[in-house]
């Protein structure tokens, strides 16, 4: 059994839901719809640009095309972090960059050796990826900004804390906490209710693709595991990789905010 498909008159049919969003904006002067229009059509853009480009992709052989689109991917995500963050690109980009990849292919590989060799291949290397990117990024995004935000907001606490003898690491260590449990809040919300209130992403594409609801199951399973751990250990490396290179050794806090966001 291969999943169904949605005809391009059903899609335009369900687009219609984009335009009554839009007036119910407008009706209640949300002031959005300008918004509403460039992020949809955004949207359509580029996954229709990402589905003729994986077309082309999954037809090439060996890992090095998958691994090179996979840094692509990284790169990508480690500037909308700092952007989203509203940190400076140049000062941050490396080492934020570097945390971001370490921890996303570390387990991404320990997620394909637990899977099988039928998932080394493009197939398997980037949509795994991709999850694992994806919802790294938007944990390590609010992390940073609660770190940050304490930090900048805090000055005193955290020069009174350097003050009476601690260590940079010491004197952040309440808004390091801070960052790491706000980065993981949504995750763990999400996770108690999964398999009640929703069935995953990977979960119901794979009962639509044909596989047996349990293994469906193992493979969401996994997938939540190995996305917890790298909420986590990529929120706090990041945040860490943030102190050591966002302050002095003296632990003065840098310039490390976009003028934007002064």
């Amino acid at each position: 059994m291969s999943a169904p498909t949605i005809s391009p008159v059903a899609l335009a049919l369900l687009s219609i839901l984009i335009p009554i969003g839009m007036i119910i904006s407008a009706k209640l002067k949300l002031g959005l719809n300008r918004d509403i229009a460039i992020s949809h059509t955004r949207m359509i853009l580029q996954l229709s640009a990402v589905g003729f480009f994986l077309e082309w992709l999954f037809t090439l052989s060996g890992l090095l095309p998958s691994l090179l689109w996979f840094a692509v991917m990284t790169i990508t995500a480690a500037f909308a972090i700092l952007r989203s963050s509203g940190l400076r690109a140049r000062l941050l980009i490396g080492p934020v960059g570097l945390a971001v990849a370490t921890v996303a292919l570390v387990h991404l590989l320990l997620f394909l050796l637990a899977a099988g060799p039928d998932l080394w291949n493009a197939r398997g290397i980037i949509p795994l990826g991709g999850m694992l990117l994806g919802n790294t990024m938007t944990s390590i995004i609010i992390g940073l900004n609660e770190f940050f935000s304490g930090m900048r907001g805090q000055r005193s606490l955290y020069e009174l804390r350097l003050g009476m003898g601690h260590n940079r690491l010491g004197a952040a260590l309440p808004f390091i906490r801070s960052g790491i449990k706000r980065s993981l809040a949504p995750q763990l919300a999400a996770i108690a209710t999964i398999g009640i209130v929703s069935l995953p992403g990977m979960m119901t594409g794979q009962i639509l693709g044909g596989s047996s609801p349990i293994t469906a199951v193992t493979y969401q399973i996994a997938i939540i595991v190995a996305i917890f751990s790298t909420r986590l250990i990529g929120s706090a490396l990041v945040i860490l990789t943030g102190l050591y290179f966002g302050t002095s050794p003296m632990g003065n806090l840098k310039n490390v905010f976009h003028p934007q966001e002064k």
